[in-house]
């Protein structure tokens, strides 16, 4: 077990169908020139890029990447390649400025090294949705590890989660997704998500089972941010 942040995010109201297989989609964009010229059924095109019969074939226009770099990944460099210069507008989020999926792009995010520069997350339902990071290498998963930044990123990086939040207020529905994080000043960010973990720690050291435990308070826990308990 290990601490749980309460972002509060509400239910979506759109869910998004599924149109096609997560690494077609260059094959969606390039393809769809010749599925709207009649040189390939809708049928023939869906079964190319893994969309269910009967469903509508998708129509990509836009891209956004983050954490991914496709042209180096995917297969078929060059179809990718191609998608990308077919794509009306596409934002990469990259480490690297020489990161070569970034070269494509028509915007370039610096991104956040949540290694080293902090508090890069957002509530949306990710595998590690916060900073605590439950550890299973050793096949127990008997400890975890809250992920603490070492210095400030340079520049005027942000955090990727701030961009969704400031995208979801332009977009009318940031008490949805971020309700916490909706309001808060830009300089005010890594304090909220820090006050954000400390509730969760302080809740999660008052349960019934991890009492026992003997965890430590929350500024003794900072000073060695591991957690690890017997099997």
């Amino acid at each position: 077990p290990k601490p749980v942040v309460d972002w509060q995010k509400k239910p979506g109201t759109y869910q998004a169908p599924a149109l096609l297989a997560h690494f077609k989609w260059p094959e969606a964009i390039v393809l769809r020139e010749k599925l709207d010229k009649g040189e390939m059924t809708v049928d023939e095109y869906n079964h190319i890029i893994g969309n269910a019969p009967g469903n509508p074939p998708p129509n990509i226009k836009m891209l956004i990447l983050q954490s991914s770099n496709p042209i180096m990944t995917h297969p078929d460099v060059n179809t990718n390649i191609k998608a990308f210069k077919k794509l009306d507008f596409s934002v990469v989020f990259s480490y690297h400025l020489d990161n070569p999926t970034a070269k494509y792009a028509d915007i370039i995010l610096p991104q956040m090294h949540r290694a080293f520069e902090g508090r890069d997350l957002h509530p949306r339902g990710m595998r590690s949705p916060d900073m605590f990071s439950l550890e299973t290498a050793n096949m127990n998963g008997n400890y975890f590890v809250f992920k603490e930044k070492c210095v400030d990123p340079p520049g005027e990086v942000r955090a990727r989660g701030w961009v969704w939040v400031q995208l979801a207020k332009r977009l009318g529905i940031a008490d949805q997704c971020a309700p916490r994080l909706a309001n808060v000043p830009d300089d005010k960010w890594d304090e909220a998500i820090d006050n954000l973990h400390r509730e969760a720690y302080e809740k999660w050291v008052l349960r019934k089972e991890i009492a026992p435990l003997n965890p430590p308070s929350w500024e003794d826990f900072l000073k060695k941010p591991v957690f690890r308990w017997e099997v």
